[in-house]
């Protein structure tokens, strides 16, 4: 049975609620369902994973729990690079670039998911961003792509 875990982290950088959703009580997909979990103006994390047999909400809970606990540190420092780019954007220009001097400590693909969901923030206004990342060919992710840049530019995909 497919599962989805929905982490929301307050500006304050502790996890808030995690929301655990069985796929047969869905409406929608549960792609839909995680999608719909992305809001602007807070960061959330989503998982979606299989659990073997028909467990209970109960027993879906304790898993998700397990699964929360092992990237708990991780989801916190992109809620640190979410927030401090919100903070920034104040500060930089429409289509002007912020850029990081430190590496992130996760993956491309993972700063990515990042700034996807600041594209779609209220304050966003087509800023570029570059964000240093040592398994990028280039060292940085560079985000949105120019021709895409944009405020709503992006998209979420949870690697």
């Amino acid at each position: 049975m497919k599962i989805l875990r929905a982490t929301f982290h307050a500006p304050n950088l502790e996890p808030g609620p995690t929301v655990v959703l069985r796929e047969p009580d869905l409406k929608c997909s549960i792609e839909e369902a995680a999608r719909g979990c992305i809001q602007p103006g807070a960061y959330c994390t989503t998982e979606v994973f299989d659990l073997a047999g028909n467990p209970s909400i109960a027993e879906a809970s304790l898993v998700v729990e397990q699964r929360r606990a092992r990237v708990a540190q991780r989801e916190r420092d992109e809620a640190l690079l979410y927030y401090w780019t919100i903070m920034s954007l104040r500060r930089v220009n429409s289509g002007g670039v912020l850029c990081t001097t430190k590496p992130a400590p996760f993956s491309a693909d993972r700063i990515r998911y990042v700034l996807a969901q600041i594209c779609a923030h209220p304050e966003y206004r087509g800023q570029q961003f570059r964000i240093v990342a040592p398994d990028e060919p280039d060292g940085f992710v560079s985000w949105p792509e120019p021709a895409a840049a944009g405020p709503g530019a992006g998209g979420f995909v949870n690697p």
